[in-house]
C-alpha cells in the first residue's frame, strides 16, 4: 500500500467529514467550495472541499481514496490504514448478491406514484426503506431488508438521503456482500429526548388540529432557540438546556423533524444552497416549514406550511422519494 502526503496549498488546514448518519454536523449556509489547490505526493488531486469558517473540509471517504486507506461505516465511522479503499467492511459475507434473501420483503411499491422510481431511487430501495419504517411504526428496530447498489458512491447518496427522515432513529446501510447492503435503523437519540419531551409532546398532542401542532413545534423552537450559523445544538441538548441556547439551520431542521414525527405528522429534512429546512405532510398536502428563517422574524410565521421553498432544493428527486416511503402516492 502506497504512504502519502497530502497538503492544502498555503497551509490551509483540513477537516474531516464522511457523508452518511453523521452528515447533520454541517455548518450549514457558511459553507462555501474550497478553490485550494491539493496535492498528494506532490500530485496535483481533484478533492471536493468546502471553506467553513477558515478552514478547508474534505470527505475523509476521498482521502482514503487518494492516499489508499480504507474508511466504512458500520454503525460508526471506521478508519482502517493497513487496508487499500474499498468503502465496505473486511467482514462481509462475500455472497452471491443473486443468493441475498430479499423475496421476503413486501412489495410497497406498488402505492406509490410510479414517477418516484428514477436512477438510485428503486423499487427495491423503496421497498427495504418502507419495511424497517413499518417495523419502526410498530416499535421493531430489528427489522432490515437488503438492496443492491452497484458503487459505493450510489450507497452513499441513498444512506444520506435516508439520513433526511431522521427523528432520533436513522436508517442507514451496511455492507453485506460486495454490490449488497442492508437497510437498518438505529437509535440515535430518541431514546435519551424521549422522557425528557414526553409532557410537552402529551400537550402539543391534545391540540385540535395538525396544523396547530407544527404551529406549536415552530413557536416552541423559535423561543428556545436564537439562530447562529456556527454553533450545531442537538434537540438533547435543546430540551435540557437552558435557553436561549444557540442553533444552525440544521439544528432547527432536525428538531422539527423530531417533535413532527413524535406527534405522528411526517416530516423529512429538506436541504439546498447549503441551507436546510423541512417538508411537512399537513392537512392533506405536503407543505414547507423553516423554522431557522421563522426565527429571525418578529412574526415566526415567514414559512409555516407554506407552498413557498425558501431555496431551491439541490434534488427533488430524493424529496420525493422521501415523501412517498412516508405517505404513499402524495405526490402525485
Amino acid at each position: 500500500m502506497k504512504k502519502a502526503g497530502i497538503f492544502l496549498f498555503l497551509g490551509m488546514l483540513i477537516g474531516t467529514a464522511l457523508a452518511g448518519p453523521a452528515v447533520e454536523a454541517a455548518s450549514g449556509i457558511l459553507a462555501e467550495r474550497s478553490t485550494q489547490v491539493v496535492f498528494v505526493d506532490g500530485v496535483n488531486v481533484s478533492l471536493e472541499a468546502y471553506n467553513i469558517g477558515g478552514s478547508n473540509y474534505v470527505k475523509l471517504r476521498d482521502i482514503g481514496k487518494e492516499v489508499n486507506f480504507n474508511v466504512y461505516w458500520n454503525g460508526a465511522v471506521q478508519i482502517d490504514t493497513k487496508s487499500p479503499y474499498s468503502g465496505i467492511p473486511p467482514d462481509f459475507s462475500g455472497g452471491d448478491p443473486e443468493m441475498e434473501p430479499a423475496a421476503d420483503v413486501r412489495d410497497f411499491s406498488s402505492a406509490a406514484n410510479p414517477s418516484t422510481f428514477t436512477g438510485i431511487y428503486t423499487t427495491e430501495a423503496y421497498n427495504a426503506a418502507a419495511e424497517v419504517l413499518d417495523g419502526l411504526h410498530r416499535g421493531d428496530f430489528s427489522r432490515s431488508a437488503v438492496v443492491h447498489i452497484g458503487n459505493q458512491e450510489d450507497r452513499w447518496k441513498l444512506e444520506s438521503v435516508l439520513g433526511d427522515l431522521s427523528y432520533g432513529v436513522t436508517l442507514s446501510l451496511r455492507a453485506k456482500a460486495e454490490g449488497v447492503f442492508e437497510v437498518y435503523a438505529h437509535d440515535v437519540f430518541k431514546t435519551a429526548v424521549d422522557g425528557l419531551t414526553e409532557e410537552l409532546i402529551g400537550t402539543w398532542a391534545n391540540l385540535p388540529t395538525d396544523r396547530e401542532k407544527v404551529a406549536a413545534v415552530n413557536q416552541y423552537l423559535c423561543d428556545r432557540l436564537i439562530f447562529d450559523p456556527e454553533r450545531g445544538e442537538g434537540v438533547y441538548s435543546i430540551v435540557s438546556g437552558n435557553a436561549p441556547l444557540r442553533g444552525n439551520c440544521v439544528t432547527f431542521a432536525r428538531s422539527v423533524n423530531y417533535f413532527c414525527r413524535c406527534l405522528d405528522i411526517p416530516c423529512i429534512t429538506v436541504h439546498g444552497e447549503h441551507h436546510y429546512w423541512n417538508a411537512v405532510y399537513c392537512e392533506g398536502q405536503w407543505s414547507y416549514v423553516d423554522v431557522s428563517a421563522n426565527e429571525q422574524t418578529a412574526s415566526h410565521d415567514y414559512i409555516l406550511l407554506s407552498q413557498k421553498t425558501p431555496k431551491q432544493i439541490s434534488d427533488p428527486y430524493a424529496v420525493r422519494f422521501l415523501e412517498e416511503l412516508l405517505v404513499p402516492n402524495s405526490t402525485r
